[in-house]
């Protein structure tokens, strides 16, 4: 674990946040003679799947960034952060911004069942309640497959091994997917095998401007997520650590090294606005002060309740 010298930055957030809460109510696309989409056993064994374009790879960041002659400059960094059942946790970068957004992969469609801001992306959220259904993939991958939602948007493969280049590389195993809104915009996606999304151009017309904001797949890094702990003396940052967060990460042995204590179990109970997380320590730490504000930084919360074996810890 590196220590290194502390650097104290003031932050000025910005955020733009873009969101799409869709129901399912996927339709079968009149031009096309293909089974209806959540295909199960009716999806034709032949086509890939989605599997197949989404592998989920642990320990993995997928890097975007807008193209050079976009009206603004982003890069969004995704990471699978927890993987569940078939169901996977990213925490999405940009901006400054963090997002949880979770996937969902059943029936032969690939749905986005869940995105929070700032829902910090170390807790493990992956049997939560949906709270938005999107549809980003439906099988069969095949030309002319179509789907849509009760809010009106429709979104149907376009083109198969269609060649896309980026700066990361050539795809020729690709689905373009297009998407049209209710609004009169729409969206062109590019999915490559094996590494999801790797092109994107949404366009939006306003009066009589017509703009259009594209982003592609600039790196894919393998290995774990680093992340800077400030590590507290009272009131004052007295060092940074860096912290490697590995998929499905026990963040009892991280914090069990740091604070040089056992660490029971970690667990953050969210009540509407208001988070608490809760430590249950093997034995009492050097300074309950100092370890406080550790895990209200890291973790983002307000409060902190700590306990020594099961039993209320008295000051």
């Amino acid at each position: 674990m590196k220590v290194k010298k502390l650097r104290l930055t003031k932050f000025s957030i910005v955020g733009l946040l873009f969101i799409v809460a869709c129901g399912a109510n996927e339709n079968e696309s009149e031009n096309s003679s293909y089974p209806p989409i959540g295909g199960g056993e009716s999806v034709v064994s032949s086509y890939p799947t989605i599997s197949d374009f989404f592998p989920f790879e642990a320990n993995t960041t997928f890097v975007t960034r807008t193209v050079p002659d976009s009206v603004f400059e982003l890069e969004e960094q995704m990471f699978t952060a927890f993987v569940s059942e078939n169901r996977f946790q990213q925490r999405v970068s940009s901006m400054g911004i963090d997002t949880t957004a979770i996937l969902q992969y059943s029936d032969g469609v690939l749905r986005q069942v869940f995105s929070e801001v700032n829902l910090y992306m170390y807790e493990d959220v992956t049997n939560v309640e949906p709270n938005t259904e999107f549809v980003v993939l439906a099988e069969p991958l095949a030309l002319g497959t179509t789907w849509q939602t009760v809010d009106g948007i429709t979104s149907q493969i376009t083109a198969v091994n269609k060649e896309i280049t980026t700066p990361f590389a050539t795809f020729t195993e690709t689905l373009e997917v297009t998407t049209d809104f209710p609004d009169g915009s729409y969206s062109v996606s590019v999915f490559a095998k094996g590494h999801g999304r790797v092109w994107d151009s949404y366009t939006i017309s306003f009066e009589d401007t017509t703009t259009s904001i594209t982003t592609h797949l600039v790196d894919v890094i393998h290995g774990p997520m680093q992340t800077e702990l400030v590590i507290f003396e009272g009131e004052d940052p007295i060092e940074i650590i860096d912290i490697y967060i590995n998929t499905n990460q026990n963040f009892e042995e991280i914090f069990s090294e740091i604070i040089g204590v056992s660490i029971n179990k970690i667990e953050v109970i969210r009540n509407g606005e208001d988070t608490t997380v809760y430590v249950d320590f093997a034995a009492e730490p050097y300074s309950m002060v100092n370890v406080s504000n550790i895990f209200t930084n890291f973790y983002r919360v307000l409060t902190f309740v700590p306990t020594i074996n099961g039993a209320p810890y008295a000051e």
